[in-house]
């Protein structure tokens, strides 16, 4: 399984604004202590700026800068499936495997 920074930031906030702080890092643990399971890439700037193009053109939903990243990248890596929660990397052409 493949994730971004982006990612395990929005991870880690997700479970703060929860208020459930020992989860928080639990999921970053998870993160680092399974490499062989899952690799984390730094997002790089030339995926930041397609994702920031991409934004501009699209007002069909409330994507997050976070979401368009994603897409950028998964486009450059070929990926097609993303484990998803609410409905926006398929309106974007992805495949939402759901948890």
């Amino acid at each position: 399984m493949i994730t971004t920074n982006h990612i395990r930031g929005e991870g880690w906030t997700w479970f703060r604004r929860k208020r459930w702080h020992g989860k928080a890092v639990d999921f970053l643990d998870a993160l680092t202590a399974a490499p062989s399971h899952v690799r984390v890439d730094f997002v790089p700037v030339g995926i930041e700026d397609e994702a920031i193009s991409w934004l501009r053109q699209h007002d069909e939903r409330e994507y997050s800068f976070v979401d368009a990243t994603s897409f950028a990248f998964m486009r450059a890596k070929g990926i097609e499936e993303a484990l998803a929660f609410d409905g926006d990397f398929a309106a974007a052409g992805f495949v939402e495997l759901r948890p």
